[in-house]
């Protein structure tokens, strides 16, 4: 299974949100950052921490940043209550169809999506780059500087999920 990549329309999808409601994907915002993430995934928690950065840095500007959590309610919140996320959370269990349906290979993966659902950027693993170019489109969008999610951290470059 591969990715969508870019070029490629989101796949609409209504989930669950950790705090009530749902969430709609993939957004309406200029820009979304969709993260699939799995509490149990070593990466996943290392770059946790750099997207709730992203989210913080650029929260109330043209991107936002949704979670989408493949792992029942109380890990998902457990999860983010660890790591001080307070950005969207949708929570996806068993058999994962909305996950399946973006081609996920392997968790996290980031997907950053425009306001017509036209995936702009695929990135499976954590790639420190690929971070940038969110904030990077971000800011240009906004007319700002591009936000730094990494607070100038010596990140290396590929971290597999």
């Amino acid at each position: 299974m591969a990715e969508l990549v870019p070029g490629t329309k989101a796949p609409p999808a209504t989930l669950p949100r950790l705090s009530g409601g749902e969430v709609a994907l993939p957004g309406s915002s200029p820009l979304t950052l969709l993260a699939f993430y799995k509490a149990s995934c070593p990466t996943c928690r290392w770059a946790a921490p750099f997207v709730q950065s992203l989210h913080a840095k650029t929260k109330g500007g043209s991107l936002a940043v949704v979670g989408v959590a493949e792992d029942d309610e109380d890990t998902a919140r457990q999860f983010a209550d660890e790591l001080g996320l307070d950005f969207p959370i949708a929570v996806e269990t068993e058999p994962w169809a909305v996950s399946t349906s973006y081609g996920l290979a392997t968790v996290p993966t980031f997907f950053l999506v425009d306001n017509e659902g036209e995936i702009l950027l695929t990135s499976p693993g954590f790639a420190r780059d690929d971070l940038r170019e969110v904030a990077r489109r971000a800011a240009e969008l906004s007319g700002g500087e591009p936000a730094d999610p990494f607070d100038g951290a010596d990140v290396p470059p590929f971290r597999p999920g």
